[in-house]
């Protein structure tokens, strides 16, 4: 279940100070990129159109072995998951993934098996990027599940990302193609080295 959890954390209840910031409507039809981490994965995401007022995207991930998985994500207009559909399972947020967004949220992550995991997310942004914990609820105990810090793209999609998880292992996510190149944003170089000054 871990590693299922990872994976979503990696995209992707009553918000509280939680700003809405993206729009997806503005989305070009013709939207897709690819990213790679410092483990040699690559992920590749693909806007395919609408589906019951959701936005449906097609996730190709290629591991470092070179063996290859598929998954739709669908994600409302605020640019925030809320169904995952895979062959291993299927998962879904009450209401909504936390992510991206400022402020403190706390969402229900619903396995397909019944299972149901609180998770809680506190972020804020500074240096051009968005600084983040995420702490998951376990048998009534919380437990830090990842921090880092990430920089978004005008849709609320992740262009380069440093995450260290709760066993201090970290993992280095950098958009290498982009079908809509983004602007603004710092470069990884600069995301990684205030990163990790922040997170010491």
């Amino acid at each position: 279940m871990i590693r299922f959890l990872s994976f979503l954390a990696l995209l992707v209840a009553p918000l509280t100070a939680h700003a809405q910031e993206y729009d997806l409507s503005t989305l070009p039809e013709t939207f897709e990129f690819t990213s790679s981490t410092n483990v040699g994965e690559q992920t590749t995401v693909r806007f395919t159109g609408m589906e019951d007022d959701l936005f449906r995207f097609e996730v190709r991930r290629i591991s470092a072995d070179g063996q290859t998985s598929e998954e739709l994500i669908f994600a409302n207009q605020a640019s925030r998951a809320v169904r995952l559909d895979s062959a291993g399972g299927s998962a879904s947020f009450s209401p909504e993934d936390c992510a991206p967004g400022i402020g403190f949220c706390t969402t229900q992550l619903n396995l397909s098996d019944g299972t149901s995991i609180p998770f809680s997310r506190i972020a804020y942004r500074g240096a051009g990027m968005e600084v983040y914990q995420t702490f998951v609820t376990v048998d009534g105990e919380e437990f830090l599940y990842s921090a880092g810090c990430v920089s978004y793209d005008d849709w609320g999609f992740a262009i380069d990302e440093v995450r260290i998880d709760g066993d201090g292992v970290q993992t280095q996510r950098r958009r290498i193609t982009s079908s809509h190149e983004p602007t603004g944003h710092i470069p990884f170089d600069d995301l990684l080295a205030r990163c990790e000054r922040l997170l010491q």
